[in-house]
């Protein structure tokens, strides 16, 4: 049997050459549609489908040429005025499209199809050209020639929208599986119930594992309570329970879909011609159905056909060993579900498969929650994107690697732009679709540290190159389950300290120590995992274990090493917590054996670096600090280094370990990189030194495509960054477009009608600091830079950012109700402000440390004048609190009022003056519980100018003694900044200057939405100088 796969590819081969040669030889537009249908229909009959042509077929427009089900043909006569061009403007062009958009309106009314399963293909046996329905509109691609490739898309297409049960696409999947299916309801709280209540070591040893792997990618905390994971939990109906068991649960629900679908891809190019699905859904007992599901997840239909690797390093298959009624009527729904999908439209071509999996996971969380969790995916158009600015063309001799690859959407980009580039070359590059497969095997990598993430992927790939997989007998799908950045060569990850010879690996199943000397190659390191499995399978003893590694030829002179590596792996099969470790091994060592690739392309993981665990963090500190990423000291690193980016680290680490000298790195990247006073300094370094070389990211592109909402739901400023791993030094300015348009860019639209949507600036990028190249990057267009530079230096004049609570405003921000007789003041707390609600309080205080305060609202152009009061129980001069004892001797009522607020001193919580963030963070326990930061002498000058410090500009006020209260000076909070002055007169002189054409320009040139203090480092506004005419 050839299986449809082998059906298809044999057709397209056939008709393409019959289809050019009718072209070549008609007389008449009969004779090419003749010859056409002739062989469509010997296809029809050959893959057995239920479909009949119809041709002459009357709908209300008139009469279509050939009707296959959705499938809509008009010929036209190659030799005539009509004939298709590959000029898309071309008068016959222009005919044949319109005449095929009329016809998916016609069938939509009399056969009452949707539009999207209809596909119009115009032909004159020269060129196709295809008309389908993308997102709300009728698209008309450019004319294609005849050949194979275009052929087999015809194909796929009668195959798929003449199927006879549901076809696999986003919108059915989600249906039937997304969050708001019963089978997804039932199905994760079913299996959240399973590994809460389980005993069984190795499902217990493999949920630890996935937390250690899945802990170090997604940025939040998995032990601790999250609002949005509780807002999870209610959605699935499961209160109380822990983050971790809850997305495990999710997690593994989503695996075993993928498992059952991936095994109906192979099944429709499977020479066996077995459906593992049917197996499962016809398992007449629940130990039945366990025991097909555990030949399935032992390799089943994959190991049959050569696909060796696809189960690899699974943590998922816990379930089996956990295995009640409960799992196995989840299991049953999933399978009933799934038996509603017609495996034939799989085959639809490779553009429509590979948005399943990535928008079915998404679907998997509600819309509130998905963000907040960090589950959004990378749009296809802005994967192309990111290829096309890396110059990648598809040559199968060029290596790529996604070294955070995700669901592998890069990894698909890519693979198609392959089966592309071989098309078009078939005839000169000398090798076929063997050679091509093992080329792509070989060239297009992927890592990832989230278990679920490299099944996706390695889903995704299969269903990628389904059409080739006949070629070869044997398959390792090059999607690995690795650490990128802890490489074990280096560190550890994973990986901790090296033992001379071997390399430690920690996992919930203890410490390993592999040998370093089995880890040179793929080759090596695979039989390695294989052999071990072999002989624990079989009961071999540690000697005879290394009798058969030499006979494999695997280094093995380590002998110590290789016997206790062994007997630890023994012990846990005997122990029940085997059966993934081998494999575990083999996969982490992917960095060290894939070796220099030529592209390194991906959308990297965006986790602050104070969201990392904290031993994730210990672990990585020596690479930020090996790459001269912490650049910050003393209180600004305090500050600015939650700020640093996981992205940031990973740009550094892929273009030293994986790129080779004069590739090139894309990554869709935070834009704040480029622009962030501080953090983002390292960064901008773009150079490392390794071996006593020096190498730089030279940047070749920049795309800020920040003003554009690009992750669907998600504000986040987005940027595409290429550079170029060099020797050489490169100058400035950098190249740097900005797009603007549309307030977000649909997800489903293609690269070309996302780059209608916008209008692209050219600009320059360069430090805005000349003397300091970390400083942050002044980007304006190149003709502008030179102007811009004459009001860009360092300010006479010293900024501040405002008064911080800390973490509490709810208690310090008040409102005056009435000024007594005694001149105490009757005030009530601001107690639902801030995202901290505190008690709301009415009660009498002291005057003496009450201020008028400034927040960020209060503050115009030109102006500002505060709305509400705050106590300010600090010294300025010594910038801590006042002391308690004086407290209560001069203000007792102000005392009392914190008192309220103090909470436990020994288990100080949340909400409470002890429990702040930032008192925990820059005071000590005996320090006075009200202390306050970022107060001191500047904070009580009577003139000061202000600005907001969020915004993409600047725009200055100035405020001054007020009528009511002029003894005291109004305090900005900490979302202002702030510069004091000693008279009004300097202070409009400085705000002019500030509010100045020129001055505007130059921070709106640099800033990424925080006009923050160091403004006054960068804008030259000179001290002011009352003789001075001019100022």
């Amino acid at each position: 049997m050839k299986g449809l796969e082998g059906l298809i590819g044999e057709h397209a081969r056939i008709m393409s050459k019959e289809i050019v040669k009718a072209a070549n030889e008609a007389e008449s537009e009969e004779e090419v549609r003749h010859a056409v249908n002739t062989l469509i229909d010997a296809f029809i009959k050959e893959a057995d489908l239920s479909i009949k042509g119809r041709h002459e077929y009357g709908l209300a427009g008139g009469f279509v040429d050939s009707k296959y089900g959705g499938v809509v043909i008009e010929y036209k006569f190659p030799k005539g005025p009509g004939k298709i061009t590959e000029n898309k403007d071309a008068p016959g062009v222009k005919a044949v499209v319109k005449q095929v958009k009329g016809r998916f309106k016609d069938l939509q009314v009399k056969e009452h199809v949707g539009m999207e399963r209809i596909l119009g293909v115009g032909c004159d046996g020269n060129y196709f050209v295809f008309v389908r329905m993308r997102g709300k509109q009728l698209d008309a691609e450019t004319p294609q020639p005849v050949t194979s490739y275009t052929v087999e898309r015809l194909l796929r297409a009668l195959v798929s929208l003449g199927a006879r049960g549901l076809s696999f696409t986003p919108d059915n999947l989600t249906r039937l599986f997304g969050s708001e299916s019963q089978s997804a309801q039932e199905g994760i709280r079913r299996l959240h119930n399973l590994i809460k209540a389980t005993d069984s070591p190795k499902a217990q040893t493999f949920f630890h594992q996935w937390q250690i792997l899945y802990g170090e990618v997604c940025g939040y905390d998995l032990k601790g309570q999250n609002d949005k994971v509780r807002e999870l939990a209610e959605h699935y109906h499961i209160p109380g329970t822990s983050p971790a068991e809850l997305l495990f649960a999710v997690h593994t629900y989503y695996a075993i879909f993928m498992k059952l679908l991936a095994a109906e891809i192979v099944s429709t190019f499977s020479p066996l011609g077995t459906s593992a699905l049917k197996k499962l859904i016809f398992a007449p007992t629940s130990e039945k159905l366990r025991d097909e599901l555990h030949k399935l997840e032992q390799g089943g239909i994959w190991s049959e056909l050569g696909i060796h690797n696809f189960l690899e390093g699974d943590l998922f298959a816990w379930y089996l060993d956990a295995w009640n009624d409960d799992c196995a009527e989840a299991v049953r729904a999933m399978t009933r579900s799934l038996d509603k999908f017609d495996p034939s439209t799989l085959s639809v071509e490779p553009a429509e498969s590979r948005d399943l999996l990535k928008l079915l996971y998404h679907q998997l969380f509600p819309r509130s929650v998905r963000h907040d969790l960090g589950e959004y995916y990378t749009p296809d158009w802005l994967a192309e994107l990111v290829l096309d600015e890396l110059g990648y063309n598809g040559d199968p001799d060029k290596r790529l690697l996604d070294p955070a690859c995700g669901s592998g959407t890069f990894l698909v980009m890519a693979l198609n732009r392959v089966k592309a580039w071989f098309e078009e070359h078939r005839y000169t590059c000398g090798y076929g679709e063997d050679e091509l497969l093992r080329k792509i095997l070989q060239n297009i990598i992927g890592f990832d540290l989230n278990p679920l993430a490299v099944m996706a992927a390695r889903t995704n790939y299969l269903m990628a190159m389904r059409n080739l997989l006949r070629y070869i007998g044997n398959v390792e799908l090059p999607v690995y389950l690795c650490d990128s950045i802890m490489t074990p060569s280096e560190y550890g990850d994973l990986f901790v300290g090296k033992l001379g010879n071997a390399q430690r690996l920690k996992t919930s199943a203890g410490d390993f120590n592999i040998p370093t000397e089995v880890a040179g190659s793929r080759e090596h390191i695979g039989r390695y995992a294989d052999t071990i499995e072999f002989c624990i399978r079989n009961g071999y003893s540690s000697d005879e274990f290394i009798e058969r590694c030499e006979a494999e030829a695997i280094p093995a002179t380590e002998k110590e090493l290789h016997k206790k590596l062994y007997r630890h792996l023994q012990q846990l099969d005997a122990d029940n917590k085997n059966g993934v470790w081998a494999r575990i091994i083999k996969n982490a060592f992917a960095p060290l054996f894939v070796g220099k690739v030529d592209y390194v392309a991906g959308n990297p993981p965006w986790v602050n670096w104070e969201s990392l665990p904290e031993d994730y963090r210990d672990s990585t500190k020596p690479l930020w600090v090996e790459y001269d990423l912490f650049t910050l000291t003393g209180h600004a690193a305090r500050l600015g280094g939650g700020k640093k980016d996981l992205a940031m680290l990973f740009t550094y680490s892929a273009v030293d370990n994986y790129l080779d000298e004069g590739g090139r790195l894309g990554f869709v990247i935070t834009q704040s990189v480029f622009k962030t006073q501080g953090a983002g300094d390292g960064f901008r370094q773009l150079r490392f030194n390794k071996d006593g070389k020096t190498f730089y990211l030279k940047p070749v592109d920049v795309k800020d495509l920040s003003a554009i909402q690009v992750f669907e739901g998600a504000t986040n400023r987005t940027a595409v960054f290429v550079c170029e791993k060099s020797k050489r030094v490169f100058g400035y300015p950098a190249p740097y477009s900005v797009w603007s348009g549309p307030s977000r860019i649909p997800q489903d639209v293609s690269l070309d009608e996302a780059r209608e949507l916008v209008t692209v600036l050219k600009m320059g990028a360069l430090p805005v600091d000349p003397d300091k190249p970390t400083s942050p990057w002044l980007t304006a267009p190149k003709e502008a830079l030179p102007g811009i530079r004459k009001v860009i230096g360092q300010s006479d004049y010293k900024a501040y950012e405002g008064v911080n609570t800390g973490g509490l405003n709810g208690c310090y921000w008040i409102r005056i109700l009435d000024r007594l007789p005694n001149g105490e003041l009757l005030i009530e707390n601001l107690h639902d402000v801030g995202k901290i609600k505190v008690e709301h309080v009415q009660t009498v205080i002291e005057p003496d440390l009450v201020y008028p305060l400034l927040r960020g609202r209060d503050v115009q152009r030109w102006r500002a004048e505060p709305s509400a009061h705050i106590i300010l129980a600090q010294n300025p001069k010594t910038r801590t609190g006042i002391p308690e004892a004086e407290m209560k001797r001069r203000w007792p009522k102000t005392f009392a009022y914190l008192k309220r607020f103090e909470g436990d001193p020994k288990k100080p919580k949340r909400g409470t003056l002890r429990g702040r963030s930032g008192y925990k963070l820059y005071f000590n326990s005996t320090d006075p519980f009200y202390s306050m930061y970022d107060v001191g002498p500047y904070t009580m000058a009577e003139w000061k100018v202000l600005w907001p410090e969020v915004g993409n500009t600047i725009s200055a006020g100035v405020c001054g003694p007020l009528a009511i209260e002029k003894a005291k000076p109004s305090l900005p909070d900490h979302t202002i900044v702030a510069v004091s002055c000693k008279s009004g007169d300097e202070a409009f002189f400085v705000t002019g200057l500030l509010n100045s054409a020129p001055a505007t320009v130059a921070v709106e040139a640099y800033i990424v939405l925080h006009p923050s203090p160091h403004v006054m480092k960068n804008i030259a506004v000179p001290e002011f100088n009352m003789s001075n005419s001019v100022h």
